[in-house]
């Protein structure tokens, strides 16, 4: 006679537990979800393997929430009788295990030997078979765990960070990487010996720019190792001088560093060229003639990229692109007095930015693109915002001339600026065509409205935006100008995707 048949119900005297919340498992008792476990403090209470939970009492004629024999229990007489998913073999029935080993399951690593079934680990020791670490949710992961994703010895080179599931990934960020550096096309952290150091007050005399002995000026950084180095990383602080870049693919990495031009007339960053790309990540450059300016040849393929970046107070243009690729991401550029992002015979691609109070003194306010390059052009979830007109009738928005056909700028939200001719905020269509954006007054296109952005600090939206869920779905883009989780469906027109506090 199998154990099956030989099995005793354990019916368990509740009056212990009065009104009182149960949070372990009680023996004999079971209960097998939340909603049925109330007296228990909504807490799952599990049957050994090899038995079922009767919750309602009415399969064995028994009290309700009684373990009883599991009626597809197989029979052993050794292991050799048992096979996954009950390998094990116990008081002649086959169960989920007698050891950690027969856990498969990285989700579930541990043998509970009470109820002889795979469960949470609560060591790394427990997780050395599987290649990783004991997690915060019982299960063994890659790596440890931390709220901000960050580098971690736990990982490997290709995949240096831990991300907070516990997973290793590529960097995405800078400021991931130990080294302050990520190589973003190849998502690993940039080693240090590739790295050239600026701090604003390191001694004047320091000229080889590493982590131990850093330099006091970009221009110094730039010229370490030859000029061969591809990162340069800028301590925070401000800086004053013309920082020029010609042919030369490398970024300024300065997370908390200020940039302005020491000479009257010049630009903060300079990129020039026929090749190359310049990024700008982290940085402010304030106060200068022009922010970032990029200035290609005909036939040229420089590029410059502004990441997590602030452009303010630029005397004529924030940023300039002329026969260059111009990329921007997370930024802001904004109270630049003739006008914030100029695009001449230029590609680019401008997401996630704030482009607000510009054009007081110029002939254009947000946006002007002239003779626009095909590949890229994109321009999608920014907000641009209270932009004005020093001369001339054209739309402080965005204004466009002699365009081609483009892909529709989307999810972009215009308004608040100083109304052209006819009283729009946009120009250029049909060539220019936007779509899922809110732009006042509202323009033709597939999933454009109007209303009220309910703007709080910063321009970020608030609680009863008419911004709300109605940007384009499956962009691509999953972030925010903060950072911010930004969801495939129902996203946020904007820069901002709404996140009320939890």
């Amino acid at each position: 006679m199998g154990r099956r048949a030989r099995l005793t119900l354990v019916v368990v005297l509740l009056h212990a537990l009065g009104g009182a919340a149960c949070t372990r498992r009680t023996e004999g008792y079971c209960c097998t979800s939340a909603d049925l476990c109330e007296d228990v403090g909504g807490v799952v209470q599990e049957c050994p393997s090899g038995q079922l939970c009767d919750d309602q009492g009415a399969l064995a004629g028994g009290p309700a929430h009684s373990c009883i024999p599991d009626p597809s229990a197989v029979d052993c007489a050794g292991p050799d009788d048992c096979e996954p998913p009950t390998p094990a073999c116990v008081d002649e029935i086959c169960v989920e295990c007698d050891q950690d080993e027969q856990c498969t399951d990285a989700n579930e690593p541990v043998c509970d030997l009470d109820l002889h079934r795979c469960g949470d680990c609560s060591e790394n020791g427990q997780c050395d078979r599987f290649g990783g670490v004991c997690g915060p949710d019982g299960n063994c992961v890659e790596c440890t765990p931390a709220a901000v994703p960050a580098q971690s010895g736990e990982c490997p080179a290709e995949r240096p960070v831990c991300a907070p599931n516990g997973t290793c990934r590529s960097c995405e960020e800078h400021q991931e990487c130990d080294s302050g550096a990520c190589d973003l096309a190849a998502g690993a952290c940039v080693d240090e010996a590739d790295i050239a150091y600026v701090d604003a007050a390191a001694p004047p005399a320091n000229t080889t720019c590493t982590a131990t002995s850093k330099c006091a000026t970009i221009e110094l950084g730039l010229a370490a190792g030859g000029g061969a180095r591809t990162h340069v990383v800028i301590a925070a602080g401000d800086y004053m001088e013309d920082v020029a870049i010609s042919d030369r693919t490398v970024s300024l990495v300065g997370y908390g560093a200020r940039l302005r031009a020491l000479t009257n007339g010049m630009a903060a960053v300079s990129v020039s060229g026929a090749s190359g790309t310049v990024e700008v990540a982290g940085m402010e450059l304030w106060g200068s003639e022009i922010g970032l300016d990029c200035l290609g040849s005909s036939n040229s393929t420089v590029s410059a990229v502004l990441s997590d970046a602030v452009v303010t107070g630029s005397t004529t243009i924030g940023v300039s692109a002329f026969r260059c690729d111009l990329v921007m991401r997370r930024s802001r550029v904004t109270a630049s007095a003739g006008g914030g992002v100029s695009l001449t015979q230029a590609g680019f691609d401008i997401t996630n930015s704030l482009i607000d109070n510009n054009g007081a003194n110029g002939a254009f306010g947000g946006i002007s693109i002239i003779q626009p390059q095909d590949d890229p052009s994109r321009i999608a979830f920014n907000t641009i915002v209270d932009n004005r007109l020093g001369s001339g009738s054209a739309p402080s928005g965005i204004d466009c001339t002699g365009t081609s056909p483009m892909p529709a700028f989307h999810s972009n939200l215009i308004t608040g600026n100083e109304d052209g001719a006819g009283g729009i905020q946009v120009s250029g269509q049909p060539n220019c065509v936007y779509e899922y954006s809110l732009i006042n007054p509202e323009v033709e296109g597939t999933g454009n409205t109007s209303g009220d952005p309910a703007f709080g600090a910063d321009y970020r939206i608030g609680e009863g935006s008419d911004a709300i869920d109605l940007g384009m779905d499956n962009s691509g883009i999953v972030d925010d100008i903060d950072g911010e989780d930004r969801p495939a469906t129902a996203a946020d027109i904007g820069a901002d995707e709404l996140h009320p506090p939890s």
